[in-house]
C-alpha cells in the first residue's frame, strides 16, 4: 500500500506533461512548420515583410538567404537570412485603413478549432 502515493504521483505528472504537450508545444511546432514552409516557397519576384518591418521585393535566392532591394527607388539591396522574414505582403502604400476581415467562430474545446 506504500507504493499507491508514489504512483499516483508519477501518473499526475505524466498527464501534466501530456497536457502541458497539447496546450503549448504542439501548437508552436505547427506555427513553425508553417513559417518554415512559407519561407522555403519564397520565389524571386515576390514582396515580403522581414520580422523588422522592412518591406522589400526579392531579387535573388540562395540556400539560406534572400537578396531583397528596399526603398522606393530599388537601389539598395541586402542580403536576408530566410529566418528573419516575416512573410509575404505588399506595403499599403494609401491613406486608407485595410478592409476588416471577420474570424469565423471557431467551435470546440477552448474555442481552438
Amino acid at each position: 500500500m506504500t507504493d499507491h502515493p508514489v504512483m499516483l504521483i508519477v501518473v499526475y505528472c505524466v498527464v501534466l506533461l501530456v497536457i502541458m504537450y497539447f496546450l503549448s508545444i504542439r501548437p508552436t511546432q505547427k506555427k513553425e512548420k508553417k513559417l518554415a514552409e512559407l519561407r522555403n516557397a519564397i520565389e524571386v519576384g515576390d514582396s515580403i515583410i522581414t520580422n523588422s518591418g522592412f518591406y522589400g521585393k526579392v531579387v535573388d535566392t540562395t540556400y539560406d538567404t534572400l537578396i531583397v532591394e528596399f526603398g522606393l527607388n530599388r537601389g539598395i539591396r541586402i542580403p536576408v537570412a530566410k529566418t528573419e522574414v516575416f512573410g509575404k505582403a505588399e506595403p499599403n502604400m494609401s491613406n486608407e485603413a485595410p478592409p476588416v476581415e471577420e474570424e469565423p467562430k471557431k467551435k470546440g474545446l477552448f474555442r481552438r478549432g
